[in-house]
């Protein structure tokens, strides 16, 4: 790549016969017989370098052929061409026929442009949120009294994807009956039908394809309703497996709340989600894991989770660091339980804490998390 520039340098300062120098030098070393195609280093194997293809089609057009991007637009300046060139058409004598050769890399420009086309970045949005269960004696912040701002949350916030903790029945059929454009996959954590709290995970249906999902307990026995270690109740994570039907691409989303009390059952907890999301996902595969983990990132009992993801929070090109639990009005504003992290090919755009009017004093005794990423 670095003798394509040169090339374009030296056309430009009309030192033509030292540009076809460097123009050679761009690209003979590197080609692979029987075919002649393209590798990446002069003692390299590994052919279809299309960045060291991409260079030498730049001297040309932009070297040779006088073409330069300026301010006003494409221009054309005198065409600088070696001495015993004619044309930009093929008079070259090298082993492939330059005019073959210029095909063929035109041609993989145009398809390689037609691939990024295909490939552009997509753009999903993912909340999670801990809506207080409905059991809770909250007065005048009882669900009641606040789940309209729940509906009114996901009509202005428009979510792709939501996973929430401490959701029951009935709010789960709130949600369903007031947001029917969102499906929903979940097991509560009592293994009832109609039982306890479910880590629902909530997505659009006319976007994504649910290709897989699943339930595990935080526990020794994971694939069984049991309660693990020191910890308070039954503790659940859901997972879902979505591809985007537009765009094809995949990802998981695992959405689970670590226990409140037992400080084994965290730390336990942490290294059995970070083995599941390894033995479902794969080691390549891009995997958002969120919700209420009842401790802050800087916890030692996080390490083995912080090694394998970044936070979204910590990592995203515009976030916050406000405080997510609020107790409905009794928390200080800087207690931050509620995470979202992130790993594979993805990058996380925006995160943001969701502390606006949505038409109750307070949606719940958590603030809703959010971030924008793009596959």
């Amino acid at each position: 790549m670095s003798y394509s520039v040169f090339a374009i340098q030296y056309a430009r300062l009309g030192m033509a016969e030292k540009a076809c120098e460097m123009f050679r030098r761009s690209y003979l070393p590197n080609l692979r017989p029987p075919f002649g195609v393209f590798a990446e280093t002069a003692t390299s194997g590994n052919p279809y370098f299309m960045t060291g293809a991409g260079g030498m089609l730049q001297a040309v057009l932009f070297g040779f052929g006088g073409l330069e991007i300026t301010a006003d637009g494409l221009v054309q300046r005198p065409s600088v061409l070696p001495p015993q060139w004619k044309n930009l058409s093929g008079n070259e004598p090298i082993n492939i026929p330059m005019k073959k050769t210029m095909l063929f890399l035109l041609l993989a420009f145009c398809f390689s442009n037609s691939v990024q086309a295909g490939q552009d970045a997509v753009s999903i949005k993912l909340i999670s949120f801990n809506m207080r269960t409905s059991w809770g004696r909250d007065g005048d912040n009882s669900w009641p009294n606040r789940r309209h701002a729940t509906a009114q949350m996901l009509r202005q916030e428009a979510p792709d994807v939501m996973g929430v903790q401490e959701a029951m029945q009935d709010q789960l059929y709130y949600i369903d009956t007031e947001c029917p454009r969102y499906a929903r996959v979940g097991e509560d954590r009592d293994g009832g039908a109609e039982g306890g709290e479910t880590m629902a995970v909530f997505y659009l249906r006319d976007r994504f394809e649910l290709l897989d999902s699943g339930t595990f307990w935080i526990s020794e026995t994971p694939d069984n309703v049991s309660r693990g270690w020191d910890a308070a109740c039954n503790r659940t994570v859901t997972w879902v497996e979505l591809r985007d039907k537009s765009s094809g691409k995949e990802f998981f989303y695992f959405n689970t709340h670590l226990d409140h009390q037992g400080k084994i059952a965290r730390e336990e907890g942490v290294k059995l989600i970070v083995t599941k999301i390894r033995q479902i996902a794969g080691k390549k595969a891009a995997v958002i894991l969120g919700g209420d983990l009842n401790t802050s990132i800087d916890n030692p009992h996080l390490k083995p989770l912080t090694r394998l993801m970044a936070s979204a929070r910590d990592t995203a090109a515009e976030t916050d660091q406000k405080g997510t639990f609020n107790g409905f009005g009794s928390a200080p504003d800087t207690i931050i339980l509620d995470h979202l992290f992130y790993r594979g090919r993805m990058k996380c755009r925006k995160f943001v804490t969701l502390d606006g009017d949505y038409g109750a004093p307070y949606i719940s005794d958590h603030y809703p998390i959010a971030m924008v990423f793009t596959l």
